[in-house]
């Protein structure tokens, strides 16, 4: 079972995170090499470390026919619809972050579900869907990447992304780079997109040829909702959560929580306590 972990924990955090769920192997790309010898130095986990690096040529195999892994039997074995998917962690805002276990028959229920809300097209036709939110984000891997392949449609990775931080010219550059028909991404983007719409018209021209941005996170500012409907960018929020996978209610920009749609088969319960 793959565990993403964040590597803007410190090495402590990540230690017990490791420990937590009893990681047997670490797979690291050579940016986090400091990172995964600092937990094979704390004993983080029991079994090897690996630098998996294949963009920059210093890609070491797991798992080849001349090689087998001692976990051969694991890797062949069923795979059952509850048994658990991947591990990803929530995003440790109070310094502890939480280890959810998510199952492959639980994400793609839910896959099936959104790509019923927000009409997926797969095929030629559809450009794919684009985030670059990094893979310890759930926005970023299920949400947006293990979605594209079961949507069928194309999904994009930024290569060295631990390098290059996400950024809203970078992001207006690849939608002019790579045509994608839907830009998923969070509020603080936004808001910067909505400031450069007002400066430089190439910006608007850009984001209007998407078919519409998936907007999460937090609530946009009214200055930024205006601002893009000025302009004719189309804009949906979504809202979920790392406990259930990825987003599971979509409305129109700038709506209240309350007033969204749940996917396809969501139930919901307005609690006493949540006021």
């Amino acid at each position: 079972v793959p565990v993403n972990l964040n590597y803007r924990q410190p090495v402590e955090n990540l230690t017990v995170m490791c420990e937590n769920v009893k990681v047997d192997h670490l797979v690291a790309s050579s940016f986090f090499a400091l990172e995964a010898k600092a937990l094979a130095v704390a004993r983080a986990f029991s079994g090897k470390l690996f630098f998996l690096d294949a963009v920059h040529g210093e890609t070491t195999v797991i798992c080849s026919p001349e090689k087998r892994s001692k976990d051969e039997e694991f890797f062949s074995a069923s795979i059952k619809p509850d048994d658990i998917a991947v591990v990803m962690f929530t995003s440790g805002s109070t310094n502890v972050p939480k280890a959810v276990p998510l199952t492959h028959r639980g994400l793609t229920w839910l896959f099936q579900s959104k790509f019923q809300a927000e009409g997926y097209v797969p095929g030629q036709a559809h450009g794919g869907a684009m985030c670059f939110m990094p893979c310890y984000h759930v926005m970023g891997f299920c949400n947006n990447f293990l979605f594209c392949l079961y949507a069928g449609v194309r999904a994009f990775l930024l290569d060295a992304s631990d390098s290059t931080p996400i950024a809203p010219q970078l992001l207006i550059d690849a939608v002019q780079a790579c045509e994608p028909s839907v830009l998923t991404t969070v509020p603080w983007i936004m808001e910067a997109f909505a400031a450069m719409a007002n400066n430089d018209e190439m910006v608007p021209r850009t984001l209007q040829t998407v078919n519409y941005i998936l907007c999460g996170g937090a609530k946009l500012s009214k200055f930024c909702v205006s601002t893009l409907k000025t302009h004719g960018v189309g804009v949906r929020s979504i809202c979920g959560a790392t406990e259930v996978g990825g987003s599971i209610l979509i409305g129109e920009t700038g709506e209240e929580t309350l007033r969204m749609q749940p996917y396809p088969g969501v139930g919901w319960e307005l609690l006493p306590c949540a006021g």
